[in-house]
């Protein structure tokens, strides 16, 4: 190890000035994979037992040991580096710009060029439109480039204990709408369950059919998700969502602890949930490719071109205000996810999280592709394909604590989730004991009250698709297809208001305005068997509709008159509502 010593130049103390020598030294000793071979690894672990370190020289040393995949015997940092693990390498759609400068009069526009945008450019390509799609930053490096890498058939999210998709929709309907039936709570749950199970199937067969179809090379692994129960209630949850699952018609198995022991060498005392057609993907790469097969057939992108504000003078004429100057459209998409407060104040219960992510560099493979997510914690895990050497992978492990925003842009990391992290990872995979990550970082999410997503017209013409709650890979590419009653180009040119959605004052809203409407949703048609409403009611059906008011992280709902998003599953009886500040 003779280049070792060199490197350090017989200092007792390191500086990052040394450790910086010494990177290219170690990785030149590394084996072909980048792991360290014994010699290098005692060496390594000599180094920081009789040298002291300064503190940029510490983590610096604690990044070489990541990438090497050498254990410390030191309280493990949070790493330098904050990168996404899909953000590494090239970024193809970095600053573009379809023309110098986005002005005139264009047919929709599409605020926002992650995993909705981007689907929702695709499907509108190639129709005779003008459709042009605007980003703060470059396409897909917020939210669907900062998550987890999954696609999966059920959201899971609950308050509390989960304890099966139907069950927690019941729960829902019982705490916002104490005064019904136990009956009645278990038929709008059950509604909303299946509304929700109908989407995300859609869903997870129009993602394969983009990346079949497109050869979009995105590291997609449909392996199987295994859902680990960690209570009895959750495990019998699981049991009765199997039912709900089999009788839509999708592929699900129950694991016993022993198959779970022999699959992913994990001890539970609980059944898991394994779906066979779900697994893991590079979203960023993902949204990428869609958006460059979108750009091709005509659909305009102007990359770092922030929307500062929206008016809207009528159905057909929407004023966007930028830092260039001002571009009207016909109809709007908004599909800012964390960020659509900022640009619609009245959607603040719309509320930026953030989720923290680690990877941990030659993982042993043992999820094999498939995405593993447990409550306890919560954590999620998977093992990108594109990284397997051997029999080794990086592992992608979040969870923790999801955290409210005050400011979405914010990449500041959370010490205290930081060490959680490391204890989650450390029982499942406890081989990896004291090896650090070799990048950590923050994704922004926005949640809702309810846990479903908001989508439908905020007003005539202007649509909102955001709220995905950390389900952006079960929600965004179905919610972004076009609907069968999408116009001609001389529909448009006729003058009339179907731009790209049905006239304004007729039955109903859409899921992107120019995507999938919400009148084919199953539970638009129960509501219209049920009882007549108006289409003006129903095109401003509100964000959150409760009775009574409801206490959620940060805000407080409040009833008005109405005004806002229709919201996919939810009461159809209950009055509207508006969301004010805590402190109003």
């Amino acid at each position: 190890m003779r280049a070792v010593a060199d490197a350090l130049g017989g200092a007792e103390r390191l500086s990052r000035g040394e450790l910086d020598r010494l990177a290219p030294v170690v990785a030149g000793l590394a084996e072909p994979d980048g792991r360290a071979g014994p010699e290098l690894a005692a060496e390594l672990n000599r180094i920081e037992r009789e040298h002291g370190m300064s503190g940029p020289a510490r983590r610096a040393f604690q990044a070489l040991l990541a990438r090497t995949g050498v254990a410390t015997e030191l309280p493990i940092e949070l790493p330098l580096d904050d990168t996404p693990y899909w953000l590494r390498g090239d970024r193809p759609l970095a600053g573009h710009r379809s023309r110098p400068k986005l002005d005139g009069v264009v047919d929709v526009l599409v605020v926002g060029a992650g995993l909705t945008g981007a689907s929702a450019a695709y499907h509108l390509a190639g129709r005779g439109l003008r459709v042009a799609v605007v980003d703060a930053g470059d396409p897909a490096s917020e939210a669907s480039g900062r998550n987890g890498g999954n696609f999966e058939l059920l959201p899971e999210n609950s308050i509390g204990i989960y304890p099966g998709l139907a069950p927690a929709r019941r729960e829902f309907v019982r705490r916002t709408r104490p005064d019904v039936s136990r009956a009645e709570a278990r038929r709008e749950g059950d509604r909303h369950a299946a509304a929700v199970l109908q989407l995300t199937l859609r869903n997870r067969r129009r993602l394969r059919e983009l990346v079949e179809r497109e050869r979009i090379d995105c590291d997609y692994c449909p392996a199987g998700w295994i859902f680990l129960a960690h209570v009895e209630r959750t495990d019998t949850g699981i049991v009765e969502e199997a039912q709900l699952i089999e009788a839509h018609g999708a592929n699900v198995e129950l694991w016993s602890p022993e198959k779970v022991r022999a699959e992913l060498g994990v001890d539970t005392a609980f059944r898991a949930r394994f779906l066979p057609e779900d697994g893991s993907y590079h979203p960023f790469r993902y949204a990428c490719g869609v958006l460059e097969r979108a750009v091709r057939r005509g659909v305009e992108l102007y990359a770092g071109l922030p929307v500062l504000a929206l008016a809207s003078r009528g159905a057909d004429e929407h004023e966007a205000t930028t830092p260039e100057g001002r571009v009207v459209a016909r109809r709007v998409i908004v599909a800012t996810n964390a960020f659509t407060r900022e640009l619609l104040p009245e959607l603040a219960a719309i509320a930026p999280y953030q989720s923290q992510v680690m990877v941990t560099e030659h993982a042993p493979d043992r999820t094999r592709g498939r995405i593993v997510t447990s409550e306890l914690g919560p954590v999620y895990f998977n093992q990108p394909r594109s990284g397997v050497r051997g029999d080794r992978a990086p592992l992608l492990f979040g969870g923790g604590d999801d955290r409210p925003l005050a400011n979405p842009h914010s990449r500041r990391r959370s010490g205290a989730v930081h060490r959680l992290l490391l204890e989650l990872r450390d029982g499942y995979f406890p081989e990896l004991r004291g090896q650090p990550p070799s990048t950590e970082w923050i994704g922004p999410m926005a949640f809702t009250p309810d846990q479903l997503p908001a989508i439908g017209l905020l007003r005539p013409g202007l649509v909102v698709a955001a709220g995905f709650n950390g389900y952006g890979g079960s929600y965004t590419t179905a919610r972004a297809r076009p609907g069968r009653s999408s116009p001609s180009p001389a529909t448009r040119r006729r003058g009339s208001t179907r731009t790209c959605s049905r006239r304004a004052d007729s039955s109903g809203g859409s899921a992107a305005d120019c995507s999938r409407e919400l009148d084919h949703h199953p539970l638009a048609r129960e509501r219209r068997r049920r009882e007549p409403v108006r289409p003006r009611d129903r095109l401003r059906a509100s964000l959150q509709r409760l009775e009574a008011r409801v206490v959620v992280p940060g805000v407080v709902v409040e009833e008005h008159e109405p005004s806002g998003v229709h919201r996919l599953g939810e009461s159809d009886r209950v009055r509207d509502a508006r969301v004010a500040p805590a402190d109003a």
